[in-house]
Protein backbone atom coordinates (compact mmCIF):
# COMPACT_ATOMS: atom_id res chain seq x y z
CA UNK A 1 0.00 0.00 0.00
CA UNK A 2 1.50 2.89 -1.02
CA UNK A 3 0.87 6.46 0.91
CA UNK A 4 0.67 9.39 -0.39
CA UNK A 5 -0.83 13.13 0.47
CA UNK A 6 -3.83 12.10 -1.41
CA UNK A 7 -4.54 8.94 0.97
CA UNK A 8 -4.33 11.19 3.66
CA UNK A 9 -6.83 14.24 2.07
CA UNK A 10 -9.55 11.65 0.79
CA UNK A 11 -9.47 9.41 4.46
CA UNK A 12 -9.92 13.35 5.88
CA UNK A 13 -13.00 13.44 3.68
CA UNK A 14 -14.36 10.13 4.70
CA UNK A 15 -14.39 10.45 8.50
CA UNK A 16 -15.89 14.13 8.18
CA UNK A 17 -18.66 12.32 5.97
CA UNK A 18 -18.74 9.28 8.80
CA UNK A 19 -18.83 12.04 11.77
CA UNK A 20 -21.98 13.75 9.47
CA UNK A 21 -23.87 10.25 9.11
CA UNK A 22 -26.11 9.64 11.93
CA UNK A 23 -27.77 6.21 12.99
CA UNK A 24 -31.00 4.98 13.46
CA UNK A 25 -32.15 8.03 12.14
CA UNK A 26 -35.74 6.63 11.81
CA UNK A 27 -36.48 7.17 15.23
CA UNK A 28 -33.49 8.65 16.50
CA UNK A 29 -32.16 12.15 16.14
CA UNK A 30 -29.23 12.19 18.49
CA UNK A 31 -26.03 13.35 17.52
CA UNK A 32 -23.80 11.23 19.28
CA UNK A 33 -24.95 8.24 17.41
CA UNK A 34 -22.80 8.67 14.18
CA UNK A 35 -21.52 6.32 11.67
CA UNK A 36 -18.18 7.19 12.87
CA UNK A 37 -17.97 6.38 16.63
CA UNK A 38 -20.15 3.23 15.09
CA UNK A 39 -17.21 2.05 13.24
CA UNK A 40 -14.51 2.35 16.06
CA UNK A 41 -16.85 0.08 18.10
CA UNK A 42 -17.16 -2.46 15.80
CA UNK A 43 -13.60 -2.34 15.61
CA UNK A 44 -13.17 -2.98 19.37
CA UNK A 45 -15.59 -5.61 19.55
CA UNK A 46 -13.66 -7.15 16.60
CA UNK A 47 -10.63 -7.24 18.19
CA UNK A 48 -11.30 -9.00 21.10
CA UNK A 49 -13.33 -11.81 19.30
CA UNK A 50 -10.13 -12.18 16.97
CA UNK A 51 -8.06 -12.76 20.44
CA UNK A 52 -10.47 -15.71 21.31
CA UNK A 53 -10.53 -17.45 17.65
CA UNK A 54 -6.82 -17.30 17.71
CA UNK A 55 -6.97 -18.50 21.45
CA UNK A 56 -8.96 -21.72 20.16
CA UNK A 57 -6.33 -22.51 17.75
CA UNK A 58 -7.77 -20.30 14.52
CA UNK A 59 -4.99 -18.72 11.73
CA UNK A 60 -5.59 -15.10 12.25
CA UNK A 61 -4.14 -12.66 9.80
CA UNK A 62 -4.33 -9.29 11.72
CA UNK A 63 -3.22 -7.70 9.22
CA UNK A 64 -6.45 -7.85 7.30
CA UNK A 65 -8.35 -5.83 10.14
CA UNK A 66 -6.87 -2.26 9.26
CA UNK A 67 -8.33 -2.90 5.31
CA UNK A 68 -11.59 -4.21 6.59
CA UNK A 69 -11.95 -1.34 8.36
CA UNK A 70 -10.99 0.82 5.27
CA UNK A 71 -12.92 -0.58 2.74
CA UNK A 72 -16.06 -0.15 5.34
CA UNK A 73 -15.56 3.25 5.89
CA UNK A 74 -15.30 4.14 2.33
CA UNK A 75 -18.40 1.86 1.27
CA UNK A 76 -20.39 3.55 4.74
CA UNK A 77 -19.22 7.19 3.64
CA UNK A 78 -19.91 7.19 -0.35
CA UNK A 79 -22.45 4.10 -0.60
CA UNK A 80 -24.40 2.90 1.71
CA UNK A 81 -24.74 6.18 4.10
CA UNK A 82 -27.79 6.01 6.27
CA UNK A 83 -29.06 2.29 4.51
CA UNK A 84 -27.76 -0.89 5.84
CA UNK A 85 -26.11 -3.62 3.70
CA UNK A 86 -28.78 -6.11 4.55
CA UNK A 87 -31.50 -3.57 2.62
CA UNK A 88 -28.96 -3.09 -0.08
CA UNK A 89 -29.33 -7.09 -0.21
CA UNK A 90 -33.51 -7.11 -0.08
CA UNK A 91 -33.87 -4.66 -2.84
CA UNK A 92 -31.21 -6.58 -5.14
CA UNK A 93 -33.29 -9.75 -3.92
CA UNK A 94 -36.63 -8.11 -4.71
CA UNK A 95 -35.73 -6.82 -7.83
CA UNK A 96 -33.57 -9.09 -9.26
CA UNK A 97 -30.75 -6.89 -9.80
CA UNK A 98 -27.25 -7.82 -9.59
CA UNK A 99 -25.89 -7.16 -6.15
CA UNK A 100 -22.12 -7.23 -7.59
CA UNK A 101 -23.13 -3.83 -9.33
CA UNK A 102 -23.23 -2.12 -5.90
CA UNK A 103 -19.75 -3.26 -5.23
CA UNK A 104 -18.47 -2.33 -8.43
CA UNK A 105 -19.87 0.96 -8.14
CA UNK A 106 -17.78 1.17 -4.63
CA UNK A 107 -14.87 -0.08 -6.60
CA UNK A 108 -14.63 2.51 -9.25
CA UNK A 109 -15.68 5.58 -6.58
CA UNK A 110 -12.67 3.73 -4.15
CA UNK A 111 -10.02 4.18 -7.31
CA UNK A 112 -11.00 7.36 -8.37
CA UNK A 113 -10.38 8.91 -4.74
CA UNK A 114 -7.14 6.72 -4.54
CA UNK A 115 -5.32 4.45 -6.28
CA UNK A 116 -6.16 1.34 -7.89
CA UNK A 117 -3.75 -0.77 -5.83
CA UNK A 118 -5.36 0.64 -2.30
CA UNK A 119 -9.09 -0.27 -3.92
CA UNK A 120 -7.50 -3.86 -4.91
CA UNK A 121 -6.24 -4.39 -1.50
CA UNK A 122 -9.06 -3.35 0.33
CA UNK A 123 -11.00 -5.82 -1.58
CA UNK A 124 -9.16 -8.95 -1.14
CA UNK A 125 -9.99 -9.24 2.32
CA UNK A 126 -13.79 -8.49 2.23
CA UNK A 127 -14.56 -12.78 2.11
CA UNK A 128 -11.43 -13.47 4.22
CA UNK A 129 -12.20 -15.26 7.67
CA UNK A 130 -11.48 -11.70 9.28
CA UNK A 131 -14.04 -10.22 8.36
CA UNK A 132 -17.12 -12.53 9.40
CA UNK A 133 -15.38 -11.56 12.60
CA UNK A 134 -15.78 -7.97 11.95
CA UNK A 135 -18.89 -8.36 10.51
CA UNK A 136 -19.70 -10.49 13.89
CA UNK A 137 -18.48 -7.57 15.83
CA UNK A 138 -20.85 -5.30 13.99
CA UNK A 139 -23.88 -6.80 15.00
CA UNK A 140 -22.55 -7.22 18.56
CA UNK A 141 -22.02 -3.01 18.16
CA UNK A 142 -25.70 -3.00 17.13
CA UNK A 143 -27.23 -4.51 19.84
CA UNK A 144 -25.29 -2.60 22.24
CA UNK A 145 -26.94 0.65 20.35
CA UNK A 146 -30.44 -1.01 20.04
CA UNK A 147 -30.07 -1.52 24.40
CA UNK A 148 -29.23 1.95 24.46
CA UNK A 149 -31.75 3.52 23.32
CA UNK A 150 -34.97 0.96 23.45
CA UNK A 151 -36.87 3.31 25.63
CA UNK A 152 -36.70 5.64 22.47
CA UNK A 153 -38.98 2.72 20.38
CA UNK A 154 -42.51 2.04 21.02
CA UNK A 155 -43.89 -1.99 21.61
CA UNK A 156 -44.43 -3.23 18.51
CA UNK A 157 -41.87 -1.39 17.29
CA UNK A 158 -38.93 -2.50 19.77
CA UNK A 159 -40.44 -6.01 19.68
CA UNK A 160 -40.08 -6.77 16.12
CA UNK A 161 -36.58 -5.02 15.75
CA UNK A 162 -35.33 -6.80 18.85
CA UNK A 163 -36.23 -10.16 17.32
CA UNK A 164 -34.27 -9.42 13.96
CA UNK A 165 -31.29 -8.62 16.25
CA UNK A 166 -31.62 -11.63 17.76
CA UNK A 167 -31.78 -13.65 14.74
CA UNK A 168 -28.83 -11.77 13.42
CA UNK A 169 -26.27 -12.68 16.38
CA UNK A 170 -27.64 -16.48 15.73
CA UNK A 171 -25.85 -16.17 12.11
CA UNK A 172 -22.34 -15.73 14.05
CA UNK A 173 -22.39 -18.52 16.86
CA UNK A 174 -19.75 -19.92 15.06
CA UNK A 175 -17.28 -17.33 15.37
CA UNK A 176 -15.70 -18.40 18.43
CA UNK A 177 -16.09 -16.43 21.40
CA UNK A 178 -19.07 -14.94 20.38
CA UNK A 179 -22.07 -16.47 22.22
CA UNK A 180 -20.19 -15.39 25.51
CA UNK A 181 -19.03 -11.71 24.42
CA UNK A 182 -22.60 -11.35 22.97
CA UNK A 183 -24.30 -11.99 26.31
CA UNK A 184 -25.27 -9.15 28.08
CA UNK A 185 -24.08 -10.93 31.54
CA UNK A 186 -20.87 -11.04 30.28
CA UNK A 187 -18.28 -8.61 32.21
CA UNK A 188 -16.78 -7.79 28.99
CA UNK A 189 -20.34 -7.42 27.11
CA UNK A 190 -20.52 -4.55 30.21
CA UNK A 191 -16.56 -3.23 28.79
CA UNK A 192 -17.77 -3.18 25.50
CA UNK A 193 -20.81 -1.29 26.72
CA UNK A 194 -18.61 1.37 29.06
CA UNK A 195 -16.58 1.97 25.48
CA UNK A 196 -19.39 2.83 23.62
CA UNK A 197 -20.06 5.46 26.44
CA UNK A 198 -17.14 7.12 24.65
CA UNK A 199 -19.58 8.37 21.35
CA UNK A 200 -20.88 10.52 24.53
CA UNK A 201 -17.88 12.75 25.38
CA UNK A 202 -17.49 15.43 22.96
CA UNK A 203 -13.86 16.09 22.18
CA UNK A 204 -13.30 20.54 21.79
CA UNK A 205 -15.99 20.98 24.81
CA UNK A 206 -14.62 24.55 25.76
CA UNK A 207 -14.91 25.36 22.35
CA UNK A 208 -17.87 26.75 19.92
CA UNK A 209 -18.15 24.05 18.10
CA UNK A 210 -20.41 23.50 15.03
CA UNK A 211 -20.00 19.77 15.06
CA UNK A 212 -19.33 17.35 17.64
CA UNK A 213 -16.28 14.89 17.77
CA UNK A 214 -16.67 12.05 20.13
CA UNK A 215 -13.88 10.38 21.85
CA UNK A 216 -15.28 6.68 20.79
CA UNK A 217 -14.65 8.32 16.73
CA UNK A 218 -11.45 10.18 17.37
CA UNK A 219 -10.09 6.53 18.51
CA UNK A 220 -10.46 5.15 15.23
CA UNK A 221 -9.47 8.41 13.30
CA UNK A 222 -6.20 7.77 15.16
CA UNK A 223 -6.14 4.14 14.37
CA UNK A 224 -5.74 5.02 10.50
CA UNK A 225 -3.49 7.81 10.92
CA UNK A 226 -1.16 5.81 12.54
CA UNK A 227 -1.60 3.00 10.40
CA UNK A 228 -0.68 5.49 7.29
CA UNK A 229 2.07 7.05 9.09
CA UNK A 230 4.01 3.65 10.16
CA UNK A 231 3.62 1.98 6.61
CA UNK A 232 5.08 5.16 5.06
CA UNK A 233 7.83 5.03 8.15
CA UNK A 234 8.57 1.08 7.38
CA UNK A 235 7.08 0.21 3.33
CA UNK A 236 5.81 -3.06 4.07
CA UNK A 237 5.79 -3.85 7.29
CA UNK A 238 2.26 -4.57 7.64
CA UNK A 239 2.43 -6.19 11.19
CA UNK A 240 3.98 -2.97 13.05
CA UNK A 241 1.47 -0.70 11.15
CA UNK A 242 -1.55 -3.23 12.46
CA UNK A 243 0.38 -2.90 16.09
CA UNK A 244 0.32 0.73 15.86
CA UNK A 245 -3.66 0.68 14.10
CA UNK A 246 -4.94 -1.02 17.23
CA UNK A 247 -2.84 0.76 19.56
CA UNK A 248 -4.09 4.05 17.81
CA UNK A 249 -7.53 2.20 18.36
CA UNK A 250 -7.46 2.18 22.21
CA UNK A 251 -5.16 4.83 23.22
CA UNK A 252 -7.73 6.71 24.66
CA UNK A 253 -10.04 4.23 26.34
CA UNK A 254 -8.97 4.50 29.90
CA UNK A 255 -10.94 7.90 29.78
CA UNK A 256 -14.61 5.75 29.90
CA UNK A 257 -13.87 4.91 33.04
CA UNK A 258 -11.70 8.23 34.24
CA UNK A 259 -12.61 11.06 31.43
CA UNK A 260 -9.66 13.38 30.75
CA UNK A 261 -8.92 17.13 30.88
CA UNK A 262 -7.28 19.71 28.57
CA UNK A 263 -3.10 18.89 27.91
CA UNK A 264 -2.44 22.45 28.33
CA UNK A 265 -3.96 21.89 31.85
CA UNK A 266 -2.07 18.99 32.43
CA UNK A 267 1.53 20.07 31.19
CA UNK A 268 0.69 23.50 33.59
CA UNK A 269 1.38 21.42 36.63
CA UNK A 270 4.67 19.68 37.28
CA UNK A 271 4.40 15.94 37.64
CA UNK A 272 0.47 16.04 36.61
CA UNK A 273 0.64 14.34 33.39
CA UNK A 274 2.12 11.02 34.99
CA UNK A 275 -0.39 11.20 38.23
CA UNK A 276 -2.75 10.95 35.54
CA UNK A 277 -1.35 8.21 33.85
CA UNK A 278 -0.73 6.40 37.26
CA UNK A 279 -4.48 6.97 37.48
CA UNK A 280 -5.40 5.85 34.05
CA UNK A 281 -3.73 2.59 34.42
CA UNK A 282 -5.32 2.02 37.99
CA UNK A 283 -8.56 2.45 36.42
CA UNK A 284 -7.70 -0.12 33.83
CA UNK A 285 -6.95 -2.72 35.93
CA UNK A 286 -9.70 -2.23 38.36
CA UNK A 287 -12.03 -2.01 35.65
CA UNK A 288 -10.71 -4.05 32.93
CA UNK A 289 -7.44 -6.03 33.07
CA UNK A 290 -8.87 -7.73 36.64
CA UNK A 291 -11.92 -9.54 34.29
CA UNK A 292 -9.87 -10.81 31.20
CA UNK A 293 -8.40 -14.51 31.57
CA UNK A 294 -5.06 -14.14 30.95
CA UNK A 295 -4.51 -14.88 27.55
CA UNK A 296 -6.61 -11.81 26.30
CA UNK A 297 -5.31 -9.87 29.48
CA UNK A 298 -2.06 -10.20 27.97
CA UNK A 299 -2.87 -9.50 23.85
CA UNK A 300 -4.92 -6.51 25.23
CA UNK A 301 -2.30 -4.83 27.17
CA UNK A 302 0.42 -5.08 24.49
CA UNK A 303 -1.65 -2.29 22.55
CA UNK A 304 -2.13 -0.09 25.24
CA UNK A 305 0.41 2.89 25.27
CA UNK A 306 1.46 2.50 28.58
CA UNK A 307 2.97 -0.69 28.10
CA UNK A 308 6.28 -0.90 28.38
CA UNK A 309 6.95 -2.18 25.45
CA UNK A 310 5.51 0.45 23.52
CA UNK A 311 7.68 3.33 25.33
CA UNK A 312 9.46 4.23 22.47
CA UNK A 313 6.79 5.16 20.19
CA UNK A 314 5.10 7.63 22.28
CA UNK A 315 5.95 10.79 20.07
CA UNK A 316 4.70 8.64 17.17
CA UNK A 317 1.22 7.63 18.90
CA UNK A 318 1.19 11.78 19.97
CA UNK A 319 1.60 12.88 16.19
CA UNK A 320 -1.37 10.67 15.31
CA UNK A 321 -3.45 11.83 18.24
CA UNK A 322 -2.79 15.42 17.60
CA UNK A 323 -2.88 15.18 13.86
CA UNK A 324 -6.70 13.99 13.90
CA UNK A 325 -6.84 17.03 16.47
CA UNK A 326 -6.19 19.29 13.57
CA UNK A 327 -7.88 17.24 11.06
CA UNK A 328 -11.24 17.66 13.56
CA UNK A 329 -10.25 21.70 13.80
CA UNK A 330 -10.91 21.79 10.42
CA UNK A 331 -14.20 19.99 10.14
CA UNK A 332 -15.16 22.58 12.45
CA UNK A 333 -14.52 25.41 10.72
CA UNK A 334 -15.78 24.11 7.50
CA UNK A 335 -18.81 23.37 9.65
CA UNK A 336 -19.31 27.02 10.51
CA UNK A 337 -17.65 27.67 13.53
CA UNK A 338 -16.26 31.14 14.12
CA UNK A 339 -13.94 30.14 17.42
CA UNK A 340 -10.42 31.42 16.43
CA UNK A 341 -8.87 28.60 18.90
CA UNK A 342 -9.71 25.46 15.99
CA UNK A 343 -7.46 28.28 13.74
CA UNK A 344 -5.02 28.43 17.33
CA UNK A 345 -5.36 25.08 18.21
CA UNK A 346 -3.90 23.66 14.66
CA UNK A 347 -0.87 26.27 13.60
CA UNK A 348 0.45 25.88 17.28
CA UNK A 349 0.77 21.75 16.33
CA UNK A 350 4.18 22.65 14.72
CA UNK A 351 5.35 24.31 18.74
CA UNK A 352 4.38 20.45 19.69
CA UNK A 353 6.52 18.88 17.20
CA UNK A 354 9.36 21.07 17.74
CA UNK A 355 9.39 20.35 21.13
CA UNK A 356 9.97 16.70 20.44
CA UNK A 357 6.06 15.64 22.18
CA UNK A 358 5.11 14.58 19.05
CA UNK A 359 6.42 13.51 15.70
CA UNK A 360 4.75 12.68 12.27
CA UNK A 361 5.77 11.40 8.71
CA UNK A 362 7.22 13.51 6.08
CA UNK A 363 3.86 12.87 3.74
CA UNK A 364 1.51 13.42 6.89
CA UNK A 365 3.55 16.83 7.36
CA UNK A 366 2.56 17.64 3.90
CA UNK A 367 -0.76 16.74 4.83
CA UNK A 368 -0.75 18.97 8.09
CA UNK A 369 1.22 21.86 6.02
CA UNK A 370 -2.53 21.39 4.01
CA UNK A 371 -4.10 21.68 7.12
CA UNK A 372 -2.80 24.57 8.04
CA UNK A 373 -3.10 26.36 4.77
CA UNK A 374 -7.36 25.49 4.92
CA UNK A 375 -7.60 26.99 8.53
CA UNK A 376 -5.99 29.91 7.09
CA UNK A 377 -7.69 31.25 4.84
CA UNK A 378 -10.99 31.90 6.97
CA UNK A 379 -8.61 33.41 9.72
CA UNK A 380 -9.54 36.76 8.95
CA UNK A 381 -13.80 35.99 9.86
CA UNK A 382 -13.01 34.13 13.28
CA UNK A 383 -13.19 35.16 16.62
CA UNK A 384 -10.88 35.10 19.67
CA UNK A 385 -13.67 34.96 22.58
CA UNK A 386 -11.59 33.66 24.52
CA UNK A 387 -7.51 33.24 25.72
CA UNK A 388 -5.98 31.42 29.00
CA UNK A 389 -2.87 33.67 30.34
CA UNK A 390 -1.78 33.99 34.01
CA UNK A 391 -3.47 33.64 36.97
CA UNK A 392 -6.71 32.88 34.95
CA UNK A 393 -5.05 29.24 33.92
CA UNK A 394 -3.34 28.94 36.92
CA UNK A 395 -6.77 28.87 38.92
CA UNK A 396 -8.13 26.64 36.09
CA UNK A 397 -5.64 24.26 36.83
CA UNK A 398 -6.03 24.22 40.63
CA UNK A 399 -9.14 22.87 40.27
CA UNK A 400 -8.55 20.17 38.05
CA UNK A 401 -5.47 19.35 40.17
CA UNK A 402 -8.05 19.05 43.66
CA UNK A 403 -10.76 17.12 41.82
CA UNK A 404 -8.05 14.49 40.92
CA UNK A 405 -6.27 14.71 44.38
CA UNK A 406 -10.34 14.10 45.55
CA UNK A 407 -10.52 10.93 43.28
CA UNK A 408 -6.79 9.82 44.18
CA UNK A 409 -7.55 10.23 48.09
CA UNK A 410 -10.48 6.86 47.90
CA UNK A 411 -7.89 4.88 45.68
CA UNK A 412 -5.03 2.72 45.99
CA UNK A 413 -1.35 3.58 46.16
CA UNK A 414 -0.84 1.46 43.83
CA UNK A 415 -2.66 -0.36 40.79
CA UNK A 416 -4.57 -3.60 42.23
CA UNK A 417 -3.14 -6.79 40.87
CA UNK A 418 -6.71 -8.49 41.98
CA UNK A 419 -8.03 -11.19 39.82
CA UNK A 420 -11.61 -11.36 40.19
CA UNK A 421 -12.96 -14.94 40.22
CA UNK A 422 -15.69 -14.65 37.38
CA UNK A 423 -14.03 -13.69 33.83
CA UNK A 424 -15.15 -12.63 30.20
Amino acid sequence: MKITKKLYMEMNKVFMRLCLHRRWTHVLTKDTYDELAKQALNCMIAYFLAIEAEHVGKKVKWENFPKIVLHRAFLKAYILQDISESVIWDICKQSGFDVAKVYDAARIIITEKTDEEFCNELFAVINSYEARIYKAATKIATYIEFRENKSEFNGNQYEKMFQDIVQELKEFEDVPGFKRLSNPGNPLFQIFETLSNLRNQNRWAAYARAVDCSVLGHSLDVAVLAYFMSLEEHPGDEKTATHRFFMGLFHDSPEAWTKDMPSPIKDLIPGFREAVGFYEEYSMQENVYCILFDYSRVKFKRVMLEDESNKDIHAFMKGADYLDACMECLRNLIAGSRDYNFYRATVEFRDTMKKGKAEITPIAMEFYEYLVEEVTKVKSTLIFYWKKKGEEARKFASFFLWTKIFHYSSAKTAPSTRILSFSA
